[in-house]
């Protein structure tokens, strides 16, 4: 069995009375001691009195084993006494009240020393027979007050006052045990008090030292730990997030795919055959006779022609009357369809002449922002910014059409080209132009202008396959994302496109 004295046995009830509360499991208090290097350093590094005290009386044979004690081997043997009190019957259950009844349990593996208050009584006369100087110095009250005051005493008090009961105790020890062994000893001369005081010295400051390390360590372990933990709950925080992330895109992912079956299907609508009557309609405004200026379809500012209705046959190229006339029934569906969904953001479709006017085409060919400074007292609200999408044809040097949109609310300006053109010039321009009109109407710098986009040629866009249905195309991106669907359409639907925008203008609305 392993003997442990009165220091180690003091340390673990400081140990258990500091880290377990009562009542406790013997499982959980041999962990705090194993764990314990206040316990084990003791343990390992015993005093000399304490050394002889296991070995027996004292020789020469076992001063000479003094000097060469195996710290690490006395720890491991501690800490196998230990794990046999763990692997005891009934040592998980939680069947320790008191530190009174812990010492029974230690009782089956361990040697106990004496009753501390008989050890003191043994102690109180020197060698000589005299009352010992060292209990007037009343060596025990550091740790009589430790164990008073452990409740409420700090880690480091605890340490301090351990220290200080430590440094006395091992002074002690060399007074005594030192004369003792060498009064046996006739071949050597009895130490002086001198160098009786020296080596005292010596052991007080190596105890200090080993202790004031001891402190360092058990910080530093703390720390450690704490810092693990923050690591861990940090690492767990993470991966909360990114879970709810995931589930989030997942989410978002459904949800889009829903929406794009959603507008694929009402995107199928928009191409829907036309009824007999509105086929008869279609008919008579492309091939029917009369004057060519005779006005088919007319509007507040704007009208339609017969001959510009025309155009719309199959091969011809749109004139500017039939594309403007046929944004200006795509603002007028967009108006019905705000009016009757108070919730839903308008949009604004300018005319062609936007862009010839912003970047001065035929004069200077410039950037000009003050040539359409006054534009946007006409986009609905009044207020561009507050708008959801502003769409404007562009007719590309008098020979091919395209069409820009300005997602206002999602900061996106793309450029949609039939022929596959990224149209940067007028993407640029147009960025241009919301931070000239932002700091013109509202004065400032456009806010999060790193968060805006510009989009050129895209995969994806419907494209033609001949040099005149470009105008067709272009009125067909502006129908079908003016009302958020997916550009579906491709070049065989030419022609019922054709019929779609005839019908339309001729309604005076964008039919759905």
């Amino acid at each position: 069995m392993v003997q442990i004295s009165s220091r180690v046995l003091e340390a673990m009830k400081n140990e258990a009375d500091h880290e377990a509360s009562y009542p406790t499991s013997l499982y959980c208090l041999a962990d705090i001691w194993i764990s314990s290097s206040c316990v084990m350093d003791l343990y390992g590094n015993p005093t000399e009195e304490e050394y002889d005290a296991e070995r027996g009386s004292v020789d020469l044979v076992k001063s000479i084993e003094r000097l060469s004690i195996d710290s690490s081997g006395r720890e491991k043997a501690l800490t196998k006494a230990l794990r046999e009190l763990q692997t005891s019957v009934h040592s998980i259950e939680p069947n320790i009240t008191s530190w009174e009844v812990a010492k029974v349990k230690l009782a089956s593996v361990f040697i106990l020393p004496y009753d501390e208050s008989q050890f003191q009584n043994d102690s109180k006369t020197d060698f000589n027979g005299q009352n010992s100087s060292l209990e007037k110095m009343k060596v025990g009250r550091p740790i009589k007050k430790a164990k008073q005051s452990k409740v409420s005493m700090g880690f480091r008090d605890y340490f301090d006052l351990l220290r200080k009961s430590d440094t006395f105790n091992r002074w002690k020890s060399s007074q005594s045990s030192k004369w003792n062994h060498f009064a046996h000893l006739k071949t050597l001369e009895p130490i002086t008090i001198e160098n009786r005081s020296m080596k005292a010295d010596e052991s007080v400051e190596s105890v200090t030292v080993r202790l004031d390390n001891l402190l360092k360590n058990r910080i530093e372990e703390a720390e450690y730990v704490a810092k693990q933990k923050e690591i861990a709950e940090e690492k767990r925080i993470e991966e909360e997030i990114r879970k709810r992330e995931e589930e989030e895109e997942l989410k978002r992912r459904k949800e889009e795919e829903k929406r794009m079956e959603d507008a694929e299907k009402a995107a199928r609508s928009l191409l829907r055959p036309l009824t007999d009557e509105e086929n008869d309609i279609v008919k008579e405004a492309l091939w029917g006779s009369g004057p060519l200026d005779q006005k088919l379809a007319t509007s507040s500012k704007d009208s339609v022609q017969r001959q510009s209705m025309h155009t719309l046959r199959p091969g011809e190229w749109l004139n500017d009357e039939v594309i403007h006339y046929f944004f200006m029934v795509l603002a007028k569906r967009d108006e019905a369809l705000s009016s009757a969904n108070t919730q839903r953001r308008r949009s604004h479709f300018f005319m062609s002449f936007f862009l010839t006017k912003l970047f001065d085409e035929g004069c200077t060919n410039k950037y000009t922002y003050n040539n359409v400074k006054r534009w946007s007292k006409n986009v609905p609200g009044k207020d561009i910014f507050e708008l959801d999408k502003v769409f404007i044809p562009c007719n590309m040097n008098m020979m091919h059409w395209t069409c820009v949109v300005i997602y206002i609310q999602k900061k996106r300006i793309q450029f949609y080209d039939s022929m596959g053109g990224d149209g940067y010039h007028y993407t640029d321009g147009l960025m241009r132009y919301l931070k000239d009109e932002w700091a013109s109407k509202k004065g400032g710098e456009l806010p999060d202008i790193d968060k805006w986009s510009i989009v050129g040629a895209e995969k994806g866009v419907p494209r033609q396959k001949n040099g005149y249905d470009c105008g067709v195309f272009t009125c067909m991106f502006a129908d079908f994302l003016s009302m958020d669907r997916p550009l579906t359409f491709d070049q065989s639907h030419i022609n019922q496109c054709r019929e779609r925008i005839v019908l339309s203008i001729l309604k005076g609305m964008a039919i759905e």
